[in-house]
């Protein structure tokens, strides 16, 4: 159960405490063995103490993104947990769940949307939104091809953003259009959002060795991206990116639609529920709506990162009890257009470009908006609980 929560992408407190809850719910173990039964959960390793020396190792060799089986486990826990299944049962349908593969016959129209919304709703033109659909699809099959052949996944990802940035810059040269968004809609495919986002919220968590462990992978491929597209930068015909975003400009309706779109086609890329993709689409909209809004009255990125966080965290917390799923199943589509990944690839291109000075104030920004997404998401899970605290004072 835990091994296979992490390796479908769930967040180790979750891993954890579903563990721990099993043994609480187990009638075959004593009140005594329960007490002295504990697990603890790393990045790659789960270990289960048994009384005062024995101690299990699990190790967790490859991770990936599958929110469905996320969602499947989490209702396996719940059954067993309600005594609706026996711990026979719950072995069996683990192991079912595990050993069924899942199919996206549809992952290439998911980038296209991906990429071309995520350029409509950062102030694109149809054309760059166009453009950026192509430049997406392109990078999201180039890499996977390059994983087959070679085992470092660092060097797949240098020579997919590499493609990407070099078609965009041919697109640039050829349309006289800053690469700015064009670049971004290159690495979209790769940014590393979601192991940022969890590592940062890990760490938060108290979990000290595999937070930061999670952000310094996501940073090893947010260098490896960079390192990409600062090669196309800097070739004879290179074009270098303004790193200019005017989102506050965009239609409503655009953003709107931009943002649910991207939210919905994330959702598909990483295995979420097909019925939930409405709620998950009203989520990503709302929190982006959010932003727009916020940043459109503060020059602040921290408050504006905070607010929408909040929003989001809240509006995830309310439908995860409304569509009984794991809260993570909307927060986390939800937050792609949001996390500093893009902005912490602008900021370590800009470094690549020498452009010193003005990386260092990216940077500054994206640890702005790491620490408004983590306090954002705690404000979110306080403001939701507030209501059971009043009813208990």
């Amino acid at each position: 159960m835990g091994k296979g929560l992490i390796e479908f992408g769930s967040e180790l407190q979750r891993a954890e405490d579903t563990m721990n809850r099993l043994i609480a719910c187990s009638d075959f173990l004593t009140p005594t063995e329960k007490k002295e039964m504990y697990v603890y959960v790393t990045i790659n390793s789960i270990f289960l103490r048994k009384g005062a020396m024995n101690v299990d190792f699990v190790p967790i060799i490859e991770r990936g993104f599958n929110l469905n089986k996320v969602v499947q486990l989490n209702q396996l826990s719940r059954d067993y947990a309600a005594d609706q299944i026996t711990i026979q049962q719950l072995y069996t349908q683990i192991q079912q769940v595990l050993q069924t593969r899942e199919k996206r016959p549809y992952a290439w129209l998911a980038y296209i949307l991906l990429s071309s919304s995520i350029t409509l709703i950062l102030n694109g033109s149809l054309l760059e939104c166009g453009l950026a659909a192509i430049i997406g699809l392109m990078t999201s099959q180039s890499y996977p091809f390059f994983r087959r052949y070679l085992s470092n996944k660092f060097i797949p990802e240098f020579l997919a953003a590499f493609l990407g940035g070099l078609l965009a810059c041919l697109f640039c040269k050829f349309y006289h259009l800053d690469p700015t968004l064009l670049y971004t809609a290159a690495i979209i495919p790769m940014v590393p959002g979601i192991v940022l986002t969890n590592g940062v919220q890990d760490t938060f968590n108290n979990y000290f060795i595999s937070g930061p462990v999670m952000i310094l992978e996501s940073l090893t491929t947010l260098v490896s991206i960079t390192l990409g597209i600062t090669f196309v930068q800097l070739l004879p015909f290179g074009i270098m990116a303004s790193g200019k975003i005017a989102v506050v400009t965009v239609p409503l309706s655009l953003q709107v639609l931009g943002s649910a779109l991207c939210s919905i086609a994330f959702a598909y890329i990483i295995f979420a529920p097909k019925q939930l993709f409405l709620p998950i689409g009203i989520a990503g909209a709302l929190t982006w709506c959010v932003y727009v809004f916020v940043t459109s009255l503060w020059q602040s990125n921290l408050l504006n990162t905070l607010l929408s966080i909040s929003a989001l965290s809240l509006v995830s917390r309310i439908f995860a009890k409304h569509f009984k799923a794991p809260m993570t199943i909307f927060f986390i589509p939800s937050l792609v257009a949001l996390v500093p990944g893009i902005t912490m690839f602008v900021g370590l291109s800009q470094f690549g470009t020498g452009r010193i000075t003005t990386a260092v104030r990216t940077i500054i920004i994206v640890i702005t908006n790491l620490l408004g997404l983590s306090i954002g998401s705690i404000v979110g899970e306080e403001i939701y609980k507030l209501p059971e605290k009043f009813k208990k004072h």
